[in-house]
């Protein structure tokens, strides 16, 4: 699976894996519903760093991880393990 696809996979599955709307993660992410929307099914395929970034910080995970692990397929103790592991950028 290419990186993009992990991600949009993974931006999805946490989104619904914490009930939230579009519309609502959007919000918290200061970014507008269809620009989600386009990210989590492809239709654009490019995400800005800053966006990726926020994403990541947001769910408490890193990049890389968002990146590369398909995250429906592991169990819910092991993304907890990741997420508790999870150090935020420094500014």
């Amino acid at each position: 699976m290419d990186r993009q696809a992990c991600f949009r996979e993974n931006l999805r599955f946490l989104r619904q894996r914490r009930k939230l709307t579009q519309e609502a993660l959007s919000g918290t992410l200061g970014i507008s519903r269809v620009k989600l929307k386009a990210i989590e099914t492809g239709q654009t395929m490019t995400i800005s760093l800053t966006d990726a970034v926020a994403i990541a910080q947001y769910f408490k995970l890193p990049i890389d991880v968002l990146l590369s692990r398909r995250l429906a397929k592991l169990g819910e103790l092991e993304i907890r393990v990741i997420e508790a592991d999870y150090k935020p950028l420094a500014n």
